[in-house]
């Protein structure tokens, strides 16, 4: 029996990819891009109605590829997906095949990872591999659909683009928008809709087994962060001090699976919050309580903004200082004074005191690395030295840049709808539309989001306070969809993809939502 028109060039697309290793922040992500690079500037309309682009991010690392098929009305779609991978490590043994696809799916035939996947694996449904799932199918589907619409006269113009750095910083997708952004405004370009083509598998809750998901919108993702100050005592001297890693875990106990920072409707709820760091700043053992301790959270949003997981989580930070203080009241019979504040608020005193000028420049030094909370640990401890003395109190600031959630409006919604129906009535697919695909993707950052006006965030956020706030993504599009292989086990030595989906629908429901979204609305 032949095989549907998509399957066979998707299916060797994803293995011309998947072989290239591309972990991120390796000159793999480089070498990646650069062999479709080659590709793309191989097809017959390559310099005519298909135009090549590379960029690279701030730092100079190659960034992403652009194709661009001209079409006849101005209205474009853009479809992109990340090259790069996570690590290899977890494959222990079998690290050498994990670039390796068809070898090692044949070593998982043989049992090597346990007789459920051996059974999968002999099905001769499914692809093991490290980024066959996450998500080199997906940007395989993306290049199949081109050709096909480089096949004949294009409707509309379609911008396929290949990323690197969604594993680490999303510089690649930033660095694209960047570009796409006087780009499409000098080609006169109206922006119909993005598809990001990332890994979907199955969630828990939200659908049937048999389900397949897509989505039109991504989740935010937000680190809200604890700093508390303690009183050091002996250990032998409880009553004069205040143990910071006490507060913390009032705290971390309040905050970690806590239904109050979920956020979502019905089955779309946002994953519980979890403690992504906790520690102290003790760097050896003594008989001494540390000075200070800090925690930080993991919360998703889809509904809320920034500021209102700021208060929420003071909120918590409050009722955990309350709790504190009764403690020490009933155990010693005396109330510590113990003050929640936020970053912003730090500001003000250090302003207030007239020391904020001197303060800046050499806290913003200690920002030459942005990434992540560490920096911006420092900068708060820092300044709580210069404006609380000895006094007790607790932090509140965020410890990573933002990464806002992304939506799209019923009518978007609708044609989507309508696509999964019309596809679902020919295959006898299930097919579960959610709002908000559950996992931080690169849409949040190429896709325009209210998110980027939030008053609290900025300021709560020591680098954005101390160097600026950052350049929103600007790309304003009529939807965004998130429409990828499936398969399970993204980020894991199980890593698989359903070949026959991914391979043979995905393609097609590219193809269908692209052909809708160049056709103007209905009045």
């Amino acid at each position: 029996m032949p095989h549907p028109r998509f399957h066979d060039r998707v299916r060797e697309l994803t293995l011309r990819l998947a072989e290239t290793p591309s972990v991120n922040g390796t000159d793999g992500e480089g070498a990646i891009l650069e062999d479709a690079y080659g590709l793309l500037v191989e097809h017959p309309l390559a310099g005519k109605r298909l135009r090549l682009f590379r960029g690279d991010d701030r730092s100079g690392r190659p960034a992403f590829v652009l194709a661009h098929l001209l079409g006849a009305k101005p209205r474009a779609v853009l479809q992109f997906g990340h090259i790069d991978t996570v690590g290899v490590e977890d494959f222990g043994p079998l690290r050498n095949l994990a670039f390796r696809p068809l070898d090692l799916t044949r070593r998982v035939a043989e049992g090597v990872l346990g007789p459920e996947l051996r059974q999968l694996a002999q099905s001769g449904q499914w692809l093991f591999g490290r980024g066959v799932l996450d998500m080199k199918a997906g940007v395989a589907a993306t290049l199949a659909v081109l050709e096909h619409f480089a096949q004949q006269p294009s409707e509309g113009h379609l911008l396929v683009a290949l990323t690197a750095d969604e594993e680490s910083g999303s510089q690649g997708i930033r660095a694209l928008g960047r570009f796409l952004l006087p780009y499409l405004a000098q080609e006169g370009l109206h922006l119909a809709g993005i598809v990001n083509t990332d890994a979907t598998g199955p969630r828990p809750g939200l659908a049937g087994a048999s389900d397949r998901l897509v989505y039109s919108g991504s989740v935010g993702k937000l680190l809200p962060c604890a700093y508390v100050r303690g009183v050091p005592s002996h250990v032998g001297e409880p009553e004069t001090g205040l143990d910071p890693d006490f507060v913390l875990a009032e705290i971390t106990r309040r905050a970690v699976y806590a239904e109050g920072l979920r956020d979502g409707q019905g089955p779309e709820r946002t994953a519980f919050p979890v403690s992504l760091q906790a520690r102290d700043d003790k760097l050896s053992y003594d008989v001494q309580t540390p000075l200070s301790a800090v925690g930080c959270y993991n919360v998703l949003y889809v509904e809320r903004q920034p500021s209102d997981v700021m208060t929420a989580f003071k909120a918590i930070a409050e009722a955990a200082a309350a709790s504190v203080r009764q403690t020490l009241q009933d155990a010693f019979g005396h109330e510590l004074e113990l003050k929640v504040y936020t970053f912003e608020d730090l500001v003000g005193l250090a302003r207030e005191k007239g020391v904020w000028s001197d303060l800046n420049p050499a806290l913003a030094e200690d920002l030459s690395s942005t990434s992540g909370p560490s920096p911006r640990i420092r900068v708060v401890q820092k300044l709580a030295d210069a404006v609380l003395g000895r006094d007790a109190a607790i932090v509140l600031f965020f410890g990573n840049g933002l990464i806002p959630k992304v939506s799209t409006a019923d009518a978007g919604r609708r044609t989507l709808a309508r696509i999964l129906a019309q596809h679902a009535a020919r295959t006898g697919n299930h097919y579960h539309q959610g709002r908000f695909f559950p996992l931080i993707s690169d849409l949040s950052f190429v896709a325009a989001s209210e998110d980027w006006q939030d008053a609290t965030f900025w300021p709560n956020d020591p680098v954005a306070a101390l160097l600026g706030k950052e350049d929103a993504p600007a790309l304003l599009a009529d939807a965004v969809f998130m429409i990828g292989p499936h398969g399970e086990g993204a980020h894991r030595v199980d890593e698989r993809l359903h070949m026959p989906y991914s391979f043979e629908h995905v393609p097609e429901l590219l193809v269908r939502l692209t052909e809708d979204l160049w056709s103007p609305p209905a009045d």
